[in-house]
């Protein structure tokens, strides 16, 4: 079993994770409405191959939810806003916190390796494109390189949310290469479509093309929104491969 710590880092809640010898570390980044206690929970298979697992409370989430955000899917406009607002602060502070992780003792020297679900999944797709973070890879959970479908009113007077809509991640395809990105979804997932986990991997196909194996997806038959083992079990498999 690993040994976990809580810690404070740039002011963000923290879980660690430390198995038995080491290879690697996971930043391991929840969905909308979770918490680091949730991913914490389900990370053992990453520890079981020699994976350290970071898990981090996103903005508005866990010790750092403010009620003015729900995070309820009934209250789609809220929903929505919070998901965007919560992305954009977490991608402009995970350089800093990443920096800032690498000085812990059992860190150092180890690579990075990046697994989000969902939201999760969406803010490192931000990193990547943007090359805020390289991770040495990069395993994305029911999520995509697309933001969540938006009724046609809802970027109406927001203007700083306009461009995580104009400007998607994979819109920024070429970025990607080298850092292999393996997708995780059901088939049946009611909050991301399958459609716009396969829509990615086209979009970002181009890009990969001379790099075999290096842009990767598996399709869960009637799994929806949702992590079951055997897909925690791929992305633990897919970043233990690529940490060497």
């Amino acid at each position: 079993m690993a040994r976990k710590e809580r810690l404070y880092i740039n002011g963000i809640p923290l879980i660690v994770s430390f198995p038995d010898r080491a290879r690697g570390w996971v930043l391991f980044l929840h969905g909308a409405g979770g918490s680091k206690e949730r991913t914490a929970r389900i990370a053992a298979p990453f520890h079981e191959r020699g994976l350290i697992t970071v898990h981090p409370d996103a903005p508005l989430h866990g010790e750092r939810a403010d009620g003015r955000w729900r995070f309820d899917p009934k209250d789609p406009r809220n929903y929505l806003e919070g998901v965007v607002r919560a992305i954009s602060i977490q991608v402009d502070e995970l350089p800093d916190l990443t920096t800032g992780l690498a000085h812990i003792p059992e860190l150092t020297g180890l690579p990075l390796l990046a697994a989000g679900a969902s939201m999760g999944g969406y803010v490192w797709h931000e990193l990547i494109s943007r090359e805020l973070l390289r991770p040495r890879a990069a395993a994305i959970l029911i999520s995509s390189g697309f933001p969540l479908d938006a009724p046609h009113d809802f970027l109406e007077g927001q203007n700083e949310l306009l461009d995580a809509y104009r400007n998607p991640p994979v819109t920024r395809a070429m970025a990607y290469p080298p850092t292999p990105l393996l997708h995780l979804h059901g088939d049946r997932d009611p909050v991301v479509p399958l459609a716009r986990m396969q829509e990615t991997v086209t979009a970002l196909r181009r890009a990969y093309k001379k790099r075999d194996g290096r842009l990767a997806y598996t399709v869960f038959e009637g799994v929806g929104h949702e992590l079951p083992e055997i897909m925690l079990q791929q992305a633990a498999a897919w970043l233990e491969f690529w940490s060497s």
